[in-house]
This record gives structure tokens, C-alpha cells and sequence, in this order.
């Protein structure tokens, strides 16, 4: 008898999640890269591979840690000072990742709040 779930995806197969990014998000995400382009292109570039690798990553693996606002969670950009806040959400082909916010780490940003200027 196979021990198997039924709602699994076969072996080799991973289940991919659809990203939708909110406005909001959308509109810090790209005033990041704005903000640094003209200061440091590379850096930007950087920034853009980064974040873009998270989301992307996060449609397979979802992870991060328990987000400041209820029923959301975070995950870290590695070596730039920005966090993407994101929230999970189910559907019947396995799930939607809805990402809510890029916001940089030096923001005030109270448990169960969006920083100010967010949402």
C-alpha cells in the first residue's frame, strides 16, 4: 500500500505557486532600484537579481519567517537591507504568493503595521 498523499505533486516535480505583486509593492520595489540606479548601477543590478531570485524562489519553496502584520510573512534579501513582505494564499492549482511589500530594514516598523507611506 502506497503511503503517498494524493495532493502531492509527483517526485521530481515541485508545486510552483503563482506570484502576483500588489501596487504598492510593485511601486517600492522599483523606487528602490530608482533611488540607487544613478548612485550605483551595479549595485542596482544587484538589488534587482536579488530580489527578483527571492520571488521567484519563494513560487517554490515559500519561506521566511512570521510577518510583523497578521497572517503575513517575511523573507530577508541577502546583503542589501530590504525585506519582502509577502502573504500565502490558497487556490486550487496549490497556491498564490501575494507580495505586499520591498521595504528597506532602516524603517520604522511597528509590530502589526506597515511602515508609514506603505499600504
Amino acid at each position: 500500500m502506497s503511503t503517498a498523499r494524493t495532493d502531492a505533486p509527483p517526485d521530481g516535480y515541485a508545486t510552483v505557486r503563482e506570484i502576483v505583486w500588489s501596487e504598492e509593492a510593485r511601486r517600492e520595489y522599483l523606487g528602490a532600484l530608482r533611488y540607487l540606479a544613478p548612485r550605483n548601477p551595479h549595485a542596482a543590478l544587484r538589488l534587482r537579481d536579488r530580489i527578483d531570485a527571492a520571488v521567484e524562489d519563494l513560487a517554490e519553496r515559500p519561506g521566511g519567517r512570521q510577518g510583523r502584520v497578521e497572517g503575513t510573512f517575511e523573507k530577508i534579501i541577502p546583503k542589501f537591507p530590504y525585506i519582502v513582505a509577502y502573504a500565502m494564499r490558497a487556490t486550487k492549482r496549490g497556491g498564490r504568493i501575494v507580495i505586499l511589500g520591498v521595504i528597506h530594514t532602516s524603517r520604522d516598523w511597528l509590530e502589526g503595521r506597515w511602515p508609514e507611506g506603505s499600504e
